[in-house]
């Protein structure tokens, strides 16, 4: 992947003077700040569970410094639920968001961990009284390696995911050893690899995780690789078959790049997602490899750009994080950097058109920047998100609501 350019202090402080009468007030509370101890750079961002609570884990920090899963009322009461010990018998850094089940266990994955020479990462659950057990260890091989993407669960208890490392460790692979795999893991703890991608025109690297359809159809996306080496969206049937649904060509009708995170299915079986790169490669901010876009992809696999991140002054970049919807198909996501105050990142709103509306720009301050993860927006239009970093002398990162 290209470097992004150097950036000139200079003009981009001539920019924001510009702006600067156009920012509208913003209306963002901190529900809590991270002191390293109850956990540090929430990546993953918030899930709402049935009990009305907000889940999240914390890549680091917690009793051992290998992160936490969390939970938090949206007013904001705090809950560390479990810290990660590391080493051979148990994970180590989550980057992903949790599920719950209808007893109130807890599911998800660490990045790391586990007693695999390159500690491959693990499946953990944790039950409702915070006892946690590890369902499978990852080897780095065969069975997929160093997971980042959310699980989900189907109504018999099997959960499924994707390792971005291990699989087919011949692989070209960039920046891991193997180009992943698609796995299910019964509730027995038995995984299936349900397929191995082998790079080149099959994708390598899935990130984000999965979403299923209604026929138990599997859809997600390979940051790499694919017909352009950009990435695509894959779909695997109940059966086991894998199709490629979409071949991700950045700078072809403003299409997108590198997809890492995970497809959010709207009305009538449309799937909305984001691309880390790609879009209007003339921005000037992001060099030749774009901003990043917001996309729909329909029931013919016709892919859709909703919008191309223009970067700063006006705009985010870097989209990360599933894109949240509510009842009137508004979509909501976050961009890790630009935004037209210091660079921290922006949360936006998209409406059915695709016209954005920027609903905060993070100041770098104490209210966060590098916002990460999945958003949950509530009845009333209520932003609930999570910001990598924060201000402060530890810089751990905050849980934040905007309100409309």
């Amino acid at each position: 992947m290209a470097s992004i350019p150097l950036r000139n202090p200079s003009i981009l402080l001539a920019l924001l003077i510009a702006v600067s009468t156009l920012t509208p007030a913003q209306t963002l509370t901190v529900l809590h700040t991270f002191n390293s101890t109850d956990g540090a750079f929430p990546n993953g961002g918030l899930v709402h569970g049935s009990d009305g609570n907000l889940y999240g884990t914390a890549s680091g920090g917690g009793a051992h410094g290998f992160g936490t899963v969390f939970k938090i009322t949206t007013s904001g009461k705090f809950t560390s639920i479990y810290s990660f010990a590391g080493g051979i018998g148990d994970g180590a850094y989550p980057m992903s968001s949790v599920i719950r089940d209808s007893s109130g266990n807890i599911y998800g994955m660490t990045q790391s961990g586990g007693p695999a020479d390159n500690l491959g990462g693990v499946v953990f659950k944790i039950t409702s009284a915070g006892k946690e057990s590890v369902l499978h260890f990852f080897t780095g091989g065969a069975d997929g390696g160093n997971p980042e993407g959310d699980l989900i669960r189907d109504s018999s208890g099997n959960l499924y995911g994707v390792t971005a490392g291990g699989g087919n460790l011949h692989c070209n692979a960039s920046y891991f050893t193997g180009c992943g795999v698609v796995f299910k893991l019964s509730a027995s703890g038995t995984e299936t690899v349900l397929h191995t991608f082998q790079g080149g025109s099959d994708g390598a690297n899935p990130w984000g995780g999965l979403v299923m359809d209604s026929s138990g159809n599997l859809y997600g996306s390979t940051e790499n690789g694919g017909r352009y080496s950009a990435g695509q969206i894959f779909k695997i049937s109940a059966s086991g078959k894998k199709t490629v649904v979409h071949n991700f060509d950045p700078g072809v009708n403003m299409d997108g790049a590198n997809p890492r995170d995970p497809l959010t299915f709207g009305s009538g079986g449309i799937l909305y997602g984001t691309t880390f790169r790609g879009g209007d490669l003339s921005v000037s901010w992001c060099g030749s490899i774009g901003c990043g876009t917001v996309f729909k992809l329909d029931t013919h696999d016709v892919l859709t750009t909703l919008h191309s991140f223009e970067g700063p002054p006006s705009d985010g970049d870097t989209p990360y994080g599933a894109v949240a919807r509510d009842s009137a198909g508004n979509l909501y996501g976050i961009a890790a950097d630009g935004g037209n105050e210091y660079f921290g990142g922006i949360v936006y709103k998209l409406d059915l058109s695709g016209n954005e509306t920027i609903l905060h720009n993070f100041t770098q301050g104490d209210d966060g920047w590098e916002p990460s993860g999945r958003l949950y927006v509530d009845k009333s239009g209520t932003v609930y998100g999570a910001a990598s970093l924060s201000d402060g002398p530890d810089g751990n990162g905050v849980i934040f609501k905007i309100v409309p």
